[in-house]
């Protein structure tokens, strides 16, 4: 099977970018960059495996489905020939 390309909505960059800014806060920039690499690197699985998610539950459609990475839930578009992250945010 072909990897397929992930792409990223400008709302699932804000999420991260807002991951960052939180561990800023903290006075922890560096493990702030190490953890969203290590998110992106989880997301990367998507493109040869997209249908590794769970359906999103509160959505009820079967194209949009869930990853959860620590206390992370990343929320994908699944399409046939493309992989969109819609959200990636801090769960409970």
């Amino acid at each position: 099977m072909t990897a397929i390309p992930i792409r990223f909505t400008e709302t699932a960059l804000a999420d991260l970018e807002q991951t960052m800014h939180r561990y800023a806060a903290q006075e922890m920039p560096d493990a702030g960059k190490r953890f969203i690499a290590k998110i992106v690197e989880y997301i990367e699985a998507l493109s040869d495996q997209p249908g590794i998610g769970r359906v999103a539950a509160e959505f009820g459609q079967p194209f949009l489905r869930e990853l959860n990475y620590l206390q992370m839930r990343i929320v994908y578009l699944r399409k046939p020939n493309q992989v969109r992250i819609v959200r990636v945010w801090r769960s409970g």
